[in-house]
């Protein structure tokens, strides 16, 4: 899932990085958490899925997000991931950027 997500975000020309923002930051940035992976729909108490869900922060300094946060929200939808939250969190008085959060899943099916 991991890799899928920075392809999305290259494919946006968005720097990014997991966990924190260690470089020097531009305008506008991606910082993506993994939240978790957990198994689902158990048959023979073995799971048949597995569902891999990260948290997406979008930071643009200095700018109308919306248009980041749509283009974003469309590549995401277009690779195949399942939005389950969307949401503005802050503007950041101390830096400039507007925050902007989501969180995603992506399902895979267990193989034999």
């Amino acid at each position: 899932m991991y890799e899928e997500l920075c392809e999305v975000f290259a494919s946006l020309n968005i720097p990014y990085q997991m966990g924190a923002f260690t470089e020097k930051a531009g305008d506008i940035f991606i910082v993506f958490t993994p939240m978790g992976d957990y198994g689902a729909l158990f048959a023979d108490n073995q799971p048949e899925i597995e569902i891999c869900e990260a948290r997406i922060g979008l930071y643009v300094r200095n700018a109308d997000w919306a248009p980041y946060r749509n283009r974003l929200k469309k590549a995401l939808k277009t690779a195949d991931f399942t939005i389950t939250s969307m949401r503005y969190v802050e503007f950041e008085n101390s830096t400039g950027y507007h925050h902007y959060n989501f969180d995603v899943q992506k399902y895979y099916c267990e193989e034999e």
